[in-house]
């Protein structure tokens, strides 16, 4: 989808995010966001969706249900921006699991269904690549060995974004 697609599937979505917000944050972080998101920010800030998931491929393994795939499918429920609803705020997810998650990635959209967060990388050979974090170790091998528990998605938040879909389940 395109980052307008996305942005019309969510609920409550935010006024746009003013500049300073982005730039302040990223002061916050000693990082530059990559452009891709946050072109994306500055039109969204933060919402939710009950019917978007990403799909993307991994090694074949057997799933859940007994299945043999090489895929997986995740929900996208709350987009994090720049909001003073904890939900949507993106400063509130970072204080949440600070002492969780590694300084290299940062958690900008969540799940309803699965236990799990997306991720944006934003240092070091991360930047710009997108992950999911499994927090309970149901999704098979083929993490990136220095982020465990962390299983790459896309290479880029664009990439990441035409993975997503209409959840039809």
């Amino acid at each position: 989808m395109t980052p307008d697609e996305v942005i019309s599937k969510l609920e409550k979505v935010g006024p746009p995010t003013p500049e300073w917000a982005v730039q302040a944050f990223e002061r916050e972080l000693g990082v530059e966001l990559p452009e891709d998101y946050k072109s994306f920010l500055l039109k969204c800030n933060g919402g939710w969706s009950d019917s978007l998931e990403c799909t993307w491929e991994v090694p074949e393994y057997t799933n859940y249900y007994g299945v043999r795939t090489n895929e997986i499918s995740v929900d996208i429920y709350h987009v994090f921006g720049f909001r003073e609803e904890e939900w949507a705020s993106i400063e509130e997810a970072k204080a949440y699991i600070a002492d969780q998650i590694p300084p290299s990635v940062l958690w900008i959209m969540d799940t309803l269904m699965a236990p799990g967060r997306w991720c944006l990388g934003i240092r070091d050979q991360y930047v710009g690549k997108v992950y999911f974090w499994d927090n309970d170790g149901t999704y098979p091998e083929g993490k990136d060995e220095n982020i465990a528990e962390f299983y790459l998605v896309a290479n880029s938040f664009t990439e990441f974004l035409e993975k997503i879909s209409i959840r039809t389940t």
